[in-house]
């Protein structure tokens, strides 16, 4: 990351926001930046609304992932186990 990048995420973690949103929101403002510089600025950045999208395609290819629907539904019941006192006796 710039220099430009680390203090904006510094500052914008004193709003309160998570770190996800704020890397995520942070991601596409900086590259909304880039793109705007290279197309009224002429300088040679070399990235696009195309190379941009190849993001979204990525993120909705892994999204459609059957296999990841099983991780939050073990995770929901380890925590359930757990806080039940099941987890405990089953280790006895």
């Amino acid at each position: 990351m710039e220099l430009n990048e680390v203090l904006a995420l510094s500052l914008l973690l004193f709003t309160g926001f998570s770190v996800a949103w704020l890397l995520g929101g942070l991601a596409v403002l900086f590259t909304g930046l880039a793109i705007y510089a290279d197309n009224t600025w002429d300088a040679f950045i070399g990235i696009d609304w195309g190379y941009a999208a190849i993001t979204v395609d990525r993120t909705w290819s892994i999204m459609s992932n059957w296999v990841l629907v099983a991780l939050p539904m073990f995770i929901f019941m380890g925590q359930m186990l757990d806080r039940s006192g099941v987890a405990e006796l089953l280790m006895q």
